[in-house]
């Protein structure tokens, strides 16, 4: 028995075609196997653990799909031929030649699916950077310590008014300092400055309206706004313009950086209180 097998890839941008692979199918005579990033061993699929590597978790569930689909109805051929005729799609399949080791009883296309995988797709950047969640709770959490008299809350409303109409904005995290006067506020949020430009440049623009909110608001009590990013996954060509954009706004950290934890401490005022 053989097999063919392919890397899915994925092009953050179409242009620039800068792909990262995402994935790996192989076909043979009595069907096909896939396996795809943010997949887990029961079969559910963790959004979370691709926000890093696609601009939509949404588009890319649709995607494996409609794959999935002509594999299981041996219509793999059909997909294909259709996937090739897109030439502007962020995905493709990349054919990489048939694996004859399946002719060995004890090889078979689910083994063959994992070593690949194992092999072109975890140890690809994208798959190595962590979740920018993750990354962000690990250093506010575990890394950063908290003075007395101060604590950090995780997904804060305030409720602002729009033109008349009462309207809630969330924040990733609240720092509450209730040692200085007026108990001073600082919120944080993050941001991933992965994807295309147009998905970019929305989360920024979101971030930015309600940063203008919550400092119009006169209950909010804010003293200061912390923007956390991840370059480690920015592979956006105008992430430069959107820092420095949110820099207008926003104290920017790197959660990636050496300097992490001590940017974070003064950014919330720790280092100030002896």
């Amino acid at each position: 028995m053989f097999a063919d097998w392919y890397l899915v890839k994925y092009r953050t941008d179409v242009f620039r075609n800068e792909p990262k692979n995402i994935g790996v199918v192989v076909v043979g005579e009595d069907g096909g196997v896939a396996r795809f990033i943010g997949e887990k061993d029961d079969g559910r699929f963790d959004r979370r653990s691709v926000q890093n590597v696609v601009a939509s978790s949404d588009a890319f569930c649709a995607w494996i799909e409609y794959l999935r689909y002509h594999l299981d109805e041996g219509m793999f051929d059909k997909a294909l031929s259709s996937l090739k005729r897109r030439t502007l799609d962020n995905y493709e399949l990349e054919y990489r030649g048939q694996l004859l080791d399946l002719a060995f009883p004890q090889y078979d296309m689910r083994a063959a699916v994992d070593s690949l995988f194992n092999d072109l797709v975890s140890t690809s950047k994208g798959a190595q950077v962590a979740h920018l969640e993750d990354v962000v709770n690990d250093l506010l959490f575990k890394r950063f310590s908290p003075p007395l008299g101060t604590r950090i809350e995780k997904d804060v409303v305030y409720n602002v008014d729009l033109r008349g109409q009462r309207r809630s904005i969330k924040f990733d995290f609240r720092y509450l300092n209730s040692i200085q006067a007026g108990a001073s506020v600082r919120l944080l949020e993050k941001v991933s400055l992965l994807g295309q430009d147009l998905a970019v440049e929305r989360r920024v623009n979101d971030l930015l309206f309600r940063i203008e909110q919550v400092e119009h608001s006169v209950d909010a009590n804010v003293r200061d706004f912390i923007t956390l990013y991840d370059s480690r996954a920015i592979q956006n060509k105008k992430m430069d313009l959107h820092l420095k954009t949110i820099e207008k706004f926003s104290r920017t950290i790197d959660v990636s950086s050496a300097r992490a934890l001590e940017d974070v401490t003064e950014g919330l005022g720790v280092a100030t209180l002896g």
